[in-house]
């Protein structure tokens, strides 16, 4: 397998008293070799960590949603890089790197009134850290570099302190295990209970993540037209077709369209859902996975269909389908695509693997992606079983599907004779 294309993150376990694990340390890496590249900037690292986690692999997905503990440098907490992250799913560690100035305290100050968690990391108890116990709740003591008796004292006064847990790490043998937990210890992390594990996923290029977000934005019940605009005009061929959109004839356009952010808002918020989706989906696709990404819009036409039929939400089936194609387009996980883009219980049921425990309109949407996809496989009989179960007549379905296939490629000819002419971006809009 080649890994040139693929970012890579380890995660090493975090275990309570009972042996649950609560958490995961995140760890950055450059290949399947398990352990830290030599020479490699702390700083770098931890960019690449929250780059590769957040927005590549999914914090949530990578840890099975539970909190993630990342590693922030001086300069990681000066340019504020903490603010990217959620602060509902990270601990910040502080390393033991970090200086204990006021600049760093005051900066930490303000991330844990904002919210955010923090912890110390192989912390030693000394003058000059005492003040940061106040804006800690987690407290890492390296035992390997920890002399016994040390141990004991610091234990003994960070207990007294009751907004902070302790955490034992580099646990590597049972008896280690069993003097810290002797010691009043909540938290344990170490080889003796588990290595760092590596997780990886081909590389999405900075265009593909930016029409990502721009989908995901979307999927908002409370689209934040602002964020929306930012991703327009950072790619003129999203912004060339919003324009061409407008002036389509599908709109009476009633008011002069003076900026990106009039524009978003003159297309209310199911035509925005609707045109966003299709045309960053569509755009994606565009340097390669071409056939993927005609097939998601055939399904979604072909759902869409189908749903009208059956005369339930046909938008929603409509984003079904288009969004089941983007998986294998981007070579993430349908889980991570979900964490990813925060869609509707019921589409996100429309993705996943069929349940009983489904909502009925969800169960719909399922039914409906696998029929699409049924049948364009030519399964006629698994197809005719879900058309049964979805009361469709199969005599309707090669009308549908044509139609579909129709549409799509009368979209894609379009967009693409669109794209050769983005050079007129400049007399298509005025600012």
């Amino acid at each position: 397998m080649d890994m040139n294309n693929h970012v890579f993150v380890a995660r090493q376990a975090i275990f309570n008293r009972r042996h649950q694990v609560v958490g995961y340390e995140l760890l950055y890496r450059e290949s399947l070799e398990n352990h830290f590249p030599e020479r490699l900037d702390p700083h770098v690292a931890t960019s690449r960590v929250i780059t590769n986690s957040h927005f590549h692999l999914g914090i949530e997905a990578l840890t099975e949603g539970k909190p993630a503990l990342i590693n922030l440098t001086e300069e990681c907490i000066h340019k504020g890089i903490a603010h990217l992250l959620p602060k509902d799913k990270v601990i910040l560690e502080v390393l033991e790197t970090v200086p204990p100035s006021d600049e760093v305290y005051t900066a930490l100050q303000r991330l844990f009134h904002e919210g955010y968690k923090i912890a110390l990391d192989d912390f030693v108890l000394s003058a000059e850290w005492v003040r940061f116990l106040n804006v800690a709740r987690l407290v890492k003591i390296d035992i390997q570099a920890t002399a016994p008796l040390q141990l004991r004292r610091m234990v003994e006064q960070l207990k007294k302190r009751p907004n902070i847990r302790l955490l034992a790490e580099k646990i590597e043998t049972e008896d280690e295990m069993n003097l810290t937990k002797d010691l009043g210890f909540k938290f344990f992390q170490g080889y003796y209970l588990s290595h760092p594990a590596i997780h990886s996923q081909v590389n999405s290029d900075p265009m593909k993540h930016c029409m990502l977000m721009t989908i995901r934005e979307v999927m908002r019940e409370d689209i934040r037209l602002p964020v929306l605009e930012k991703y327009f005009t950072r790619d003129s061929r999203l912004l060339f077709k919003l324009f061409r959109y407008l002036n389509s004839g599908q709109f009476p356009v009633k008011v002069e369209i003076r900026s990106v952010g009039s524009a978003l808002r003159y297309l209310g918020t199911i035509a925005l859902r609707r045109f966003v989706t299709l045309i960053a989906t569509s755009l994606i696709g565009s340097d390669h996975g071409e056939a993927l990404v005609k097939q998601g819009i055939v399904h979604a036409a072909f759902a869409e269909r189908i749903a009208k039929e059956i005369m339930i939400d046909h938008e929603q089936a409509f984003l079904v389908g288009l969004l089941s194609a983007l998986p294998e387009v981007l070579g993430v996980t349908t889980e991570q695509l979900i964490n990813a883009i925060s869609v509707e219980t019921e589409i996100q049921e429309g993705l996943r693997e069929y349940h009983t425990s489904f909502s009925p309109l969800g169960k719909k949407l399922n039914h409906i992606r696998r029929l699409t996809a049924l049948y364009d496989n030519g399964q006629w009989y698994q197809s005719q079983k879900l058309a049964n179960v979805l009361s469709i007549p199969m005599d309707n379905l090669p009308t549908y599907y044509q139609q579909s296939i129709q549409w799509t490629d009368e979209f894609l000819n379009h967009s693409l004779d669109e794209l050769n002419q983005t050079g007129a971006l400049n007399d298509a809009v005025s600012y």
